[in-house]
């Protein structure tokens, strides 16, 4: 410019205003008047939006102003160009100075679409993953129930902090079909190290697919859920008790138990699978002496090993107790017994007895405790009517021969004598294999 004096520098400048920045020249001008103590503040905001509107015009991205726009004094702005400022920051990714803005803006400065339409951008760029700003904005939104699926996705990928609100995030963005990428997983780590689990169903619910069935937090979750559900009654969700039957022989003892006694208590709803994995389970516990005494009720799906014939069990839970006998007396023949309980599960003791027909005992706990101390408790009575009795089995032909004895029919004796011996199951078994 050949005029060097002021009012013709604002007369270059008025034209500016008027038609929009076009050269490169006019950015010299205009920062050159900003910098002029003598020029009207209200004028020197008109400058700044000129430059703003320079910045965002898409044919002059290669005049870079932003050093100037990093210093502009925005009091004066409208809320328009307020906006447009944080737009032409982002812009020429500046984006840390654009959010610090935000913070000195007041309230009515910026709607929420404002806000998405800038995070939005901010998102945009590699650089701004994780960044504290656009968490805490985001996360704003997400209460003010403004959020974009971009926003929330932002928030998927990197929010960690209260398990109450990761869940509802989590809870927004399945509402929504937002990717939830590995939300999921981090807000079940956190539900663990807090011991805040009141929404882990869901949270598990909403992982699973995601997971290998191999994964530590699924293993997790099910051995925390199966030992809620054994020893506190809480019941477990569909999710759950599906990927139990998957894994049950994979995992630890408590789930073979919890998914044993849920199979005991919906025996109307089992399938042909269902009654396949049971009778597996019956099988295993046999083999492991981990039988679940509910297994018994078992006896109205499926046939069970023949270990179960005749055999009733007690059970005894006290988590205090560090060893748990059972004393009692076999009636008839007033038989008294004492016998140290086997602990299938830490503060759950179970001792099964074979009762023939007509045998039944009554018995009592004999507690010590893990402080020292010894107590009796009331037990109850057992039965040999109450186990698995079928007709045509050794047990029954035992039954049957020890009644005819008791009625001294020695012709029926022998009849049932010839029979019991015939069943080559029952000689091997009490005699040893090949015993003619």
């Amino acid at each position: 410019y050949a005029g060097d004096s002021l009012l013709y520098k604002l007369a270059e400048a008025d034209g500016i205003l008027r038609n929009g920045m076009l050269r490169e020249a006019d950015l010299f001008l205009v920062t050159g008047l900003i910098g002029d103590e003598r020029i009207a503040p209200f004028y020197r905001t008109k400058l700044y939006e000129a430059m703003i509107d320079l910045s965002l015009s898409p044919g002059m991205r290669h005049i870079d102003c932003t050093e100037f726009l990093i210093e502009a004094d925005y009091t004066g702005f409208t809320r328009e160009y307020k906006t447009k400022l944080l737009s032409a920051l982002i812009g020429r990714e500046r984006f840390q100075v654009a959010l610090d803005r935000v913070l000195s803006y007041d309230a009515a400065d910026l709607t929420d679409d404002d806000l998405v339409k800038l995070l939005e951008a901010a998102a945009d760029y590699p650089v701004m993953d994780g960044n504290d700003s656009i968490l805490a904005y985001s996360y704003l939104l997400y209460e003010h129930d403004s959020a974009s699926a971009k926003v929330l996705e932002f928030l998927a990928k990197h929010f960690n902090g209260r398990m109450e609100d990761m869940s509802g995030i989590l809870r927004v963005i399945r509402k929504k079909k937002v990717p939830p990428h590995d939300l999921a997983e981090r807000a079940m780590t956190v539900a663990f190290f807090t011991e805040k689990t009141r929404d882990l169903d869901s949270l598990f619910d909403g992982y699973l697919p995601e997971s290998k069935k191999s994964d530590p937090l699924v293993r997790a979750y099910l051995v925390l859920r199966s030992h809620e559900n054994y020893m506190k009654k809480r019941r477990l969700t569909e999710n759950a008790v599906k990927t139990l039957k998957e894994l049950v022989f994979t995992l630890p003892r408590i789930c073979y138990l919890a998914l044993s006694t849920y199979c005991a208590e919906h025996l109307s709803e089992a399938n042909a699978d269902d009654r396949a994995l049971m009778a597996k389970m019956a099988r295993i516990g046999i083999e492991a002496n981990v039988v679940n005494p509910v297994m018994t009720k078992y006896k109205d799906a499926i046939e069970l090993p023949f270990e179960f014939e005749n055999r009733v069990y007690a059970e005894y839970r006290n988590d205090d107790a560090r060893e748990v006998a059972v004393l009692g007396t076999v009636f008839p023949g007033n038989h008294v017994f004492h016998r140290l309980m086997s602990e299938l599960y830490p503060g759950v003791f179970k001792q099964s007895f074979i009762l023939y027909r007509g045998e039944w005992i009554q018995y009592s706990f004999l507690v010590y405790g893990k402080d020292g101390s010894v107590t009796e408790e009331d037990g109850g009575i057992l039965s040999g009517d109450q186990g698995l009795s079928k007709r045509g089995t050794r047990y029954h032909e035992l039954c049957n021969l020890e009644k005819k004895i008791g009625e001294a029919d020695k012709m029926e004796t022998a009849e049932c004598l010839k029979t019991l011996l015939l069943k080559e199951e029952l000689v091997d078994g009490i005699f040893g294999p090949g015993t003619p």
